[in-house]
């Protein structure tokens, strides 16, 4: 893998490994469903429907792609 092509997967792969530790973390705190019952309450008002057609976009992601210099 060239230079190029990691930093095309910079900013998704810091993203997941950001994700998996806050994972760990809620796990670890509140047992197997640490991390759903973390984002339910954090989220899940935002969130309508019963479809599985869901993100949201947080305020900080893009500054963070800036601040990377990963801006498409």
């Amino acid at each position: 893998m060239d230079r190029s092509e990691k930093a095309k997967y910079k900013f998704p792969v810091m993203c997941l490994l950001r994700i998996k530790e806050s994972i760990d973390t809620w796990e670890k705190h509140l047992g197997s469903d640490g991390y759903f019952d973390f984002i339910e309450g954090y989220k899940g008002r935002e969130i309508t429907g019963n479809e599985m057609n869901f993100s949201i976009m947080s305020s900080g992601v893009l500054a963070m792609q800036y601040f990377l210099n990963l801006a498409p």
